[in-house]
């Protein structure tokens, strides 16, 4: 039996109070739900509550007006360390996947915009790549988006990222 109907499966709608609303939350939180995964349930049992109220007149407000919702708690980001970027630019060296590592730690691109680019977005005399689009996934489909921000924008490489991609692209082409 789940956490909801154990809290509130066997009560009637006009018998829910907020310490009930609130203990179910508690319950949520303790089987390992996350603050927002909480938030949502909230919101859905606040949504039948409502139409018991205003639609079917069955109680006189909803109990979920009167809780506090959970705080959303901001997972830390990981991030590697310079150790950790450097061990993997060696591992990679003289593979397929040296020129995209190498965009990724140099360039800040997020990962849909690494694979959204194309040789036509590298100048090469001006030493710069152009960030125009993001691949994204929609459930079984990959489709091809804006940026973030909706804009393009213009990222310098440096001598060593223009090394391997010249290499990556002289290898395409034979």
């Amino acid at each position: 039996m789940n956490t909801l109907s154990r809290m509130l499966g066997a009560k009637q709608v006009q018998s829910i109070k907020p310490t009930h609303v609130e203990a179910m939350q508690k319950d949520l939180l303790g089987d390992g739900l996350s603050s927002r995964s909480v938030q949502y349930a909230t919101a859905v049992l606040s949504m039948v509550l409502k139409h018991a109220w205003h639609v079917s007149g069955i109680i006189h407000s909803n109990p979920c007006d009167r809780v506090t919702k959970p705080r959303v708690t901001r997972t830390e980001k990981q991030t590697l360390t310079t150790e950790q970027m450097r061990a993997l630019l060696d591992e990679t060296r003289g593979t397929e996947w040296e020129a995209f590592y190498r965009l990724a730690f140099f360039t800040g691109a997020r990962r849909g915009e690494l694979l959204a680019l194309r040789w036509r977005d590298i100048d090469w005399e001006k030493r710069t790549v152009t960030i125009r689009s993001n691949i994204v996934q929609v459930g079984s489909e990959r489709r091809e988006t804006s940026t973030k921000s909706g804009n393009p924008r213009v990222v310098t490489l440096d001598d060593g990222t223009l090394l391997v991609l010249r290499a990556c692209r002289k290898e395409q082409m034979q």
